[in-house]
């Protein structure tokens, strides 16, 4: 009998824990893609890098708008 083994994913880069990583801040899910690049799926790879460019523009939008002026002021 064949078994196929399973691959598991770091924790840190399982689907849940990966996207709160993001929204609580984006650019650790940049860092997180990069140093687990190799041992991510390479089906999911491009969408964890897609996921974590949005929440790092989102991150950089809210710097830039809201905080700079902010501070500034």
């Amino acid at each position: 009998m064949v078994t196929k083994k399973k691959s598991r994913s770091p924790f840190l880069v399982q689907t849940i824990p990966f996207l709160l990583s993001c929204v609580i801040f984006g650019p650790i899910g940049l860092v997180l893609v990069l140093f687990y690049w190799r041992k991510i799926e390479q089906k999911n790879r491009w969408m964890y890098v897609m996921i974590a460019i949005v929440f790092t523009l989102f991150d950089a939008l809210d710097y830039f708008t809201d905080g700079l002026l902010y501070y500034l002021i």
